[in-house]
């Protein structure tokens, strides 16, 4: 399959997803594309920041994380937003 045709098949993919997947799928994309200043600016961090990054990545493969849209409603009920 060429670019042209990868691209077209990747527009009605794209197109058919609802928005939560879409904004997961953009978050991804730009991860990707972004991908080598992401790694440049790990090298920038003190190791303390890397080792709590760590630490919260250990915690998410852990299954000791929370879901985002369950902190953003309690965040609503607490605080009245």
């Amino acid at each position: 399959m060429d670019t042209t045709n990868i691209k077209i098949k990747l527009i009605k993919e794209i197109d058919s997803l609802d928005n939560k997947n879409v904004k997961e799928l953009y978050g991804i994309v730009m991860n990707f594309i972004n991908g080598k200043v992401e790694s440049e600016n790990w090298d920038n961090l003190t190791e303390i920041q890397k080792a709590g990054i760590e630490l919260g990545i250990n915690q998410l493969d852990q299954n000791k994380g929370l879901d985002h849209d369950m902190v953003m409603e309690e965040l609503k009920k607490k605080y009245g937003i």
